[in-house]
């Protein structure tokens, strides 16, 4: 392993949770055996036998965990495992597309622009004919539209100019850019395309088929995984791919979507493995159920102290055991919650080192935040019913706090608690115990 970071200035960076692990980083780590299992290993699985069997039929999946609990990272890995036998596109919906809404004409659109780009930055770029089909349906579809015809004037001028970028590329290009934000064009070049949801798929069939094709020389076939999802209100989501869940399926490539895990509980709509694979990555557990909240035991304390290791030197930078235990405790079993509390404890730090001072002060704000987020929301009552019974019960209310993290699902037989950072305040203290 590379030098790790010996001081704060370096460490700060070092712990920043924002950016999740590409393939074959060394400071990945394995915490497969305090999840009670390898969701990943199952994931692949699927992929890879339904790809051996499936003729052109293709797997719709989704992977579910909670927020931070390492899963983007996984799935990065995931790509790398996969790529004997995909060809692999990883697309992050909140980037690609608007921060708090996607509509189906949103993916689409997004999905045929990236397949085309990628199969071009791989050196198996899409035939003009089949560029020219899709172009052909979109220009005659938009061109009705302001936007459209801004746009298609442009390509016009692009094209006799003769632009590397092929058109369709562009067209593709500056309409999932206008979808992104909210103007009336917008609006406008929405409401034309949902009026041909079928001749929208069927162009993205056209890309997809063509993909296929130049990869099935490789032995490949096309996965493309939509992560962050679960970044989005459930409902939204639920519209997207329960309720549009056909036009999904039309689709003729391999899809891994995230959805929010309150789904696998409480759809708006309809189950969802009733549409897909589904998979669920629980989180490190730090305890047994019948154990106080405050007992750590091992692998997951140890696995998530090796992983804060991987990034900076703990001797050097967090000497003091209990501050490194302090953080793990306050983590709840998320790794990006590990993350975020050192990362927080850095820039609290005036010192060489973080102190177990530091660390209380960080987690004393995020118990206040959580607080706040449950009292705001009026989630006293269910979280008590989950501290008390390690289960969820029909209120609607326990989707809200699996969503804001004031509630975990952890593994052996599958059971539920509450945050440990909630089991300080008084409201809940009774079933506080330390063991």
């Amino acid at each position: 392993m590379t030098s790790l970071p010996q001081t704060l200035n370096l460490a700060t960076p070092a712990l920043d949770p924002e950016y999740p692990l590409p393939n074959g980083d060394e400071r990945w780590q394995d915490f497969s055996p305090a999840r009670g299992g390898n969701a990943l290993i199952r994931v692949r699985n699927a992929l890879t036998r339904h790809r051996n069997h499936s003729g052109n039929r293709f797997l719709k999946m989704a992977f579910t965990s909670h927020r931070g609990a390492g899963k983007t990272t996984e799935l990065k890995r995931l790509e790398d495992q996969l790529s004997e036998h995909f060809h692999c596109i990883y697309l992050a919906a909140n980037v690609e597309m608007h921060a708090m809404v996607i509509e189906v004409e949103d993916l689409l659109l997004v999905i045929a622009k990236t397949v085309e780009s990628s199969m071009r930055e791989a050196g198996m770029p899409i035939g003009d004919d089949h560029l020219h089909k899709v172009f052909q349906w979109f220009a005659d579809t938009v061109k009705v539209t302001s936007a459209g015809q801004t746009y298609l004037a442009d390509l016009k001028a692009r094209v006799e100019a003769k632009a590397t970028i092929p058109f369709i590329a562009k067209l593709i290009a500056n309409l999932t850019a206008l979808l992104r934000v909210e103007s009336k064009h917008r609006t406008e070049v929405k409401e034309t395309l949902k009026k041909f949801p079928h001749g929208l798929i069927k162009a993205v069939n056209i890309l997809l088929d063509a993909a296929n094709d130049r990869l099935k020389d490789h032995g490949k076939q096309l996965l493309i995984t939509i992560d962050n999802m679960d970044r989005y209100n459930p409902d939204v989501i639920d519209a997207l791919i329960n309720r549009n869940a056909d036009r999904l399926h039309e689709l003729h490539c391999n899809l891994l979507l995230t959805p929010p895990i309150s789904m696998e509980y409480r759809p708006e709509s309809v189950k969802l493995d009733q549409n897909y694979t589904c998979v669920i990555m629980p989180t490190i557990k730090l305890r047994e159920q019948d154990q106080g909240y405050t007992h750590l035991m091992d692998p997951g304390k140890s696995l998530l102290l090796k992983a804060l290791g991987r990034r900076i030197d703990l001797d050097k930078l967090i000497p003091e055991q209990e501050a490194r235990e302090r953080l793990v405790y306050g983590s709840g079993g998320s790794i990006r919650n590990l993350l975020k509390l050192a990362y927080d404890a850095s820039l609290e730090a005036t010192g060489d080192h973080i102190s177990l001072q530091d660390v209380n002060g960080v987690l004393q704000r995020y118990q206040l935040r959580l607080r706040d987020i449950m009292d705001i929301n009026g989630l006293q009552t269910v979280l008590r019913f989950i501290q008390e019974n390690k289960r969820l019960n029909d209120n609607p209310d326990c989707l809200k706090a699996l969503h804001y993290e004031l509630a975990f699902m952890y593994n052996g037989k599958v059971w539920y608690d509450i945050h440990p950072l909630l089991a300080e305040l008084d409201t809940f203290r009774s079933e506080l115990t330390v063991s």
